[in-house]
């Protein structure tokens, strides 16, 4: 396909009621270079959705990228009380914070809750947002219909278009011109239907969950498309449901496999609308130790934490997939700092010796009591750790690793098969 100017492509996009037709759409080489990355401030999820851009001749490092690339859909799945809601809106705040402190009243976020699972006051005390922060910057949806979120969509590029772009660096290390960004929160996707479904008293199942797949399809091939080009960034939530697989009329004992992070007999409720438009995948698995009595147990109470949950990447279009993920859950939602400690710990960054721990290129011992502190307080610690962990995930940013002469060889490698 044809590379298209940026004006060509903002004007193909009709936003009247009449619509415009579906079509599968490749995204120019010109705009993936335009999208920057936006950190969750979770340093374990930013490292492992993280990925190296090297240069392709001769395979140097150009920059280190931590985080969610910009116009990307994040979906988050899981059994009912992982904390899914919670998470998203603690990434989602996260990744506003930077345009919060600038007091950018152009970056918005817009919640279509369909649960209403989380409160006012409950959202304040998980992103330590006050309520004039909220007032300027976040949107709680009223109409939570399919129908609403493409109005909303569709009222986003308009406002873009007359709107000043911002200045950023790109994954690449280059300064470019996007637009500023644009935050949405579905919760939950998979339970998110078309308005004349959504009055009381709509009972016809069958055909709401019909038009519903339809209605979503239908949304994501008209906007995803453009996410990059206007900067929105959308975090989906989806339930798990069980799967059984059918042999005629028979279930059979094992369902195939989806997903390699996610079990053979569950699916993530949304249909493939969600399946298609998801760049980045959490599944959040399983809880590991599930209260206070069996941290303590297992010498990790210097958390101070409730639970701590093991997550995966099931899905990753930066770079690589199948990564886990540790989470630590305290009285305020999810901790960062705790939850980056805990995977160090978890990876034998802070090792264990006798009564005493140790992390390598940090002089002193020290007891677990002390972590939390030793964070907050030494530059050198915490660089001891960001090192080690990143030696641990060196895997993850070489991924895209590849110099010319790797490239010879694969093509060499290749053309033995056509040989007669």
């Amino acid at each position: 396909m044809a590379k298209k100017k940026q004006d060509e492509i903002e004007n193909e996009i009709d936003l009247d009621d009449d619509g415009i037709e579906v079509t599968v759409f490749e995204l120019p080489d010109s705009l993936k270079e335009k999208r920057t990355v936006y950190p969750t401030l979770y340093r374990n999820i930013d490292t492992n959705i993280g990925f190296n851009t090297y240069n392709e001749k001769t395979a140097e490092l150009i920059r280190t990228n931590r985080g969610l690339l910009s116009g990307s859909t994040l979906a988050l799945t899981g059994v009912s009380g992982a904390g899914k809601s919670t998470l998203a809106n603690q990434i989602l705040a996260n990744m506003m914070r930077p345009f919060i402190m600038k007091k950018d009243e152009r970056v918005k976020l817009y919640i279509f809750d369909t649960e209403n699972g989380v409160s006012r006051e409950r959202w304040k005390n998980i992103t330590n947002f006050v309520d004039e922060e909220i007032d300027r910057h976040v949107i709680f949806m009223g109409d939570i219909s399919i129908d609403s979120l493409n109005e909303v969509t569709g009222e986003i590029i308009k406002g873009k278009k007359d709107m000043k772009k911002d200045k950023v660096v790109n994954y690449y290390g280059q300064e470019v011109e996007i637009y500023p960004p644009t935050f949405i929160l579905v919760d939950a996707i998979s339970e998110m239907v078309p308005r004349e479904f959504a009055k009381e008293g709509s009972e016809d199942s069958n055909m709401m969950s019909a038009t519903s797949a339809r209605k979503m399809m239908s949304y994501m091939q008209r906007y995803k498309p453009h996410y990059v080009n206007y900067n929105i960034n959308m975090v989906a939530i989806a339930h798990f449901a069980d799967k059984i697989n059918f042999s005629g009329n028979m279930a059979t004992a094992n369902p195939v496999r989806e997903w390699k992070a996610i079990a053979n007999n569950k699916k993530i409720n949304g249909g493939k609308p969600l399946q298609y438009a998801t760049d980045v995948g959490i599944v959040l698995d399983r809880i590991i130790h599930p209260n206070k009595a069996s941290l303590e147990k297992n010498n990790l109470s210097y958390l101070d934490a409730n639970d701590t949950l093991s997550c995966a990447l099931y899905k990753n279009r930066q770079g690589v997939e199948g990564t886990p993920i540790y989470l630590v859950r305290d009285g305020s939602g999810f901790n960062p700092v705790k939850s980056f400690v805990f995977e160090c710990a978890q990876y034998d960054v802070i090792k264990s010796v006798g009564a005493y721990k140790s992390v390598e290129g940090y002089e002193s011992k020290f007891r677990g009591a002390e972590i939390m502190n030793l964070f907050r307080e030494e530059p050198t610690f915490r660089k001891c750790l960001f090192t080690g962990y990143d030696n641990v995930k060196k895997y993850v940013f070489e991924a895209n690793k590849k110099s010319d002469e790797d490239r010879r060889k694969i093509l060499d490698e290749l053309s033995l098969l056509f040989e007669d």
